[in-house]
């Protein structure tokens, strides 16, 4: 054999060995994820994993103003010596007033619903009696000089669960699939009513008499919410709200009842920002027969409601 020859055959042998020696090496490299790959897995996972902290909690805080008129019956006197006085004639006391009025929501794992409210109403009135009225037992003729200064403070807590999750869900299971994104929910709620009443009657050649007392009360109610679209902050988000307590309670001298109804339409014009428009009505009847000045306001307060509201 020639030494060419041999030369070929010893260098074809080598180039197999090198081959079989670094085939196992680059069959260990494809099978290695790069480094770049595995962060973004990782981060993928973290965001993931914030978007469902962020669902679990989420948060609507709202301020506006309330415009509420007032009308029903006040009394100054024990029912048997003393005539009810109407809000709206007598007093002259219906006047829409600008009030402010807040809301806190809280809604956690889409099940529980933490709700706070708060309103600080006031007015006032200077007016002739249009009819013969008593205050105190005390009986005056139609014409005589009233002057009113008129206030209820409103705070409520209330907590509740969804039982029966998102309803439109149930009702079309396959609605997400076809892109509608809505969310309809029923909270039954616990609530628990405080409510400030300030009324101050001064009677021309008459006495001035005051009654100024907080009573608090204990119920229950319900809030039906209906949101449409994917994200609960995000822009172009539709959410309409329906919130009825009643609550029945007191203090040590006076016995308090107090209904509630605010209806909310809440539209998301950025992210993170809303719009609100609504109305809302308070039903107050609180008796206060055994109180040092004897008092009664059987009446409510209703009127439109206008806010803006931050989502998160």
């Amino acid at each position: 054999m020639s030494t060419s020859v041999r030369a070929a055959l010893v260098t074809c042998a080598a180039a197999n060995i090198a081959t079989l020696v670094s085939a196992p090496q680059a069959h260990a490299q494809t099978r290695a994820a790069p480094p770049s790959r595995v962060a973004e897995a990782s981060a993928g996972q973290a965001s993931l994993a914030a978007l469902a902290d962020e669902a679990r909690w989420r948060l609507r805080a709202t301020v506006g103003v309330w415009y509420p008129s007032a009308s029903g019956d006040t009394r100054f006197g024990p029912a048997a010596g003393a005539g009810d006085l109407e809000i709206q004639g007598l007093l002259d006391l219906d006047d829409n007033e600008p009030t402010f009025a807040g809301d806190l929501a809280l809604f956690i794992e889409e099940r529980w619903l933490v709700h706070l409210s708060a309103f600080d109403f006031a007015t006032e009135s200077a007016t002739s009696a249009s009819e013969p009225f008593s205050v105190n037992g005390t009986a005056f003729a139609a014409g005589t000089g009233l002057a009113s200064d008129f206030g209820v403070t409103g705070l409520s807590a209330a907590g509740g669960y969804d039982f029966f999750g998102n309803i439109y869900e149930r009702v079309h299971p396959r609605g997400r699939e076809s892109g509608h994104h809505i969310d309809t929910r029923v909270h039954l709620l616990a609530a628990v009513r405080g409510v400030n009443v300030d009324h101050r009657l001064a009677v021309t050649g008459g006495p001035t008499v005051r009654f100024d007392e907080w009573a608090a009360a204990i119920g229950g109610g319900a809030r039906v919410g209906i949101g449409i679209g994917p994200d609960f902050a995000g822009r172009h988000r539709w959410d309409v709200d329906l919130l009825i307590t009643y609550a029945l309670g007191g203090s040590s001298d006076a016995d308090l009842a107090v209904f509630d109804l605010a209806f909310g339409i809440h539209y998301t014009i950025v992210d993170h920002f809303a719009l609100v428009f609504g109305y809302r009505h308070t039903d107050i009847d609180l008796d206060a027969e055994d109180a040092e000045q004897p008092y009664r306001f059987d009446g409510r307060l209703a009127g439109l409601f206008f806010g803006a509201e931050l989502k998160f």
